[in-house]
């Protein structure tokens, strides 16, 4: 091939527009956090949510209608998000999300969070004796692999505004080192 033959190339208008990771803005200043665990209704999301500060952007699959861009959705956070939260409650009717904490536990430890619940609906919804002692032996297992457990959502949510301050910081020190070597 001749020199002057690739002196000269080009590309289309829709080729040259930046591609951003789906769903997603510039978060490296937000903790991400995947809102996993018992649906049926419970209200334990948006109770967290009133607990979480603004540098902490949760993502809650629950949706109206389950379909395929809502798959999409869900599998797409589970895997980037910088947290996976799953939070367990007496509520659950099916084991996948346990499933999905244990998964979490073995391959992502250092960013898989599980809280479990006693009570839901405002205490409605309990556990049996023999359902709080699997429970127990449950977030002992999770935690023996290096996942924070815990009992409550403040506690979460207490854990969750650090992590969100320490990556902001961090975000902000990267930063600016950036600007320093570029002025140099």
């Amino acid at each position: 091939m001749e020199e002057k033959e690739l002196t000269h190339f080009s590309i289309s208008e829709q080729s040259a527009k930046k591609a951003d990771a789906p769903f997603r803005e510039s978060l490296e200043n937000q903790l991400t956090v995947f809102l996993g665990g018992t649906c049926n209704g419970s209200v334990w999301r948006n109770d967290l949510a009133r607990l979480l500060s603004n540098k902490v952007r949760a993502f809650n699959p629950v949706v109206s209608v389950w379909d395929e861009r809502a798959k999409f959705e869900e599998k797409y956070h589970r895997e980037h998000d910088d947290v996976r939260l799953y939070c367990i409650t007496p509520a659950m009717s099916g084991i996948y999300s346990i499933a999905e904490v244990v998964d979490d536990s073995n391959k992502k430890p250092d960013s898989t969070v599980l809280c479990v619940l006693n009570s839901d609906f405002g205490g409605a919804h309990t556990f049996t004796k023999h359902q709080a002692d699997s429970m127990r032996a449950f977030m002992e297992l999770v935690e023996s692999n290096g996942v924070e457990v815990f009992d409550n959502l403040y506690d979460v949510s207490v854990y969750l505004n650090n992590r969100a301050e320490h990556k902001v910081k961090w975000f902000l020190w990267r930063k600016k080192l950036w600007q320093i070597i570029n002025m140099a």
